[in-house]
């Protein structure tokens, strides 16, 4: 958000964060599975599952569309007390995916350096950066790139191409810091076309080549 103070513009991040419970916390506390050949929290992997098993990967505007608000915060609820039953609303969950990753203590991409989105018209160099990323990181970005892909694939049903997915996704991943407004929109507009590079690179059909300025 922008905050103005004393006529001076200031970016401030602002970030959720829960005490308890598998949403807002280091996700190395929480229990871990080996899910498509990525150890994530045992949430991650029950998510995708109630989202693939109720048709989500399918459904038009997965992850663009958000759940009703009094259904996130009750199925939310339920996963912070370990109630989860898998049979809820898709958009619900995709919801409830984006806002894990949103709500987690540091940025999941954050740990890569500020120049990478600043010089994201070298595309490269944000790829070899993704590529280095520390665990528990990088199989957190690669678990969900897979799951993107997967819904990338039946853009054809869902109307969600890489590009789109990626606009409503990586505002959940990058958190700019600093103060200037400015720098902080064009960080969070790189980030948006550079994870929309990682997703077409790694898209075997993708419908359109992403660039990025």
């Amino acid at each position: 958000m922008t905050l103005n103070v004393e006529g001076e513009a200031h970016f401030i991040g602002l970030r959720v964060r829960c005490d308890s419970g598998v949403f807002g916390c280091d996700p190395t506390s929480l229990e871990m599975v080996e899910d498509s050949g990525h150890r994530v929290p045992r949430i991650l992997a029950q998510m995708k599952e109630s989202l693939i098993s109720n048709g989500g990967i399918e459904s038009e505007g997965i992850f663009r569309l958000a759940g009703e608000t009094s259904d996130i915060k009750h199925v939310k609820a339920e996963m912070n007390n370990n109630q989860f039953n898998g049979n809820y609303d898709v958009n619900t969950i995709a919801s409830l995916i984006k806002i894990w990753y949103r709500e987690l203590p540091t940025p999941i991409l954050n740990v890569l350096p500020k120049e990478c989105f600043l010089n994201s018209q070298e595309a490269n160099l944000f790829l070899d950066a993704y590529k280095d990323m520390p665990d528990p990181n990088k199989a957190l970005v690669d678990w969900l790139v897979d799951l993107l892909i997967s819904v990338a694939e039946k853009q054809s049903i869902n109307k969600m191409t890489v590009q789109n997915l990626a606009i409503v996704l990586a505002p959940n991943l990058y958190e700019p810091t600093g103060t200037d407004p400015m720098e902080g929109l064009v960080l969070s507009q790189k980030c948006a076309q550079l994870f929309a590079h990682l997703l077409s690179s790694r898209n075997s059909n993708p419908e359109q080549e992403i660039t990025v300025d």
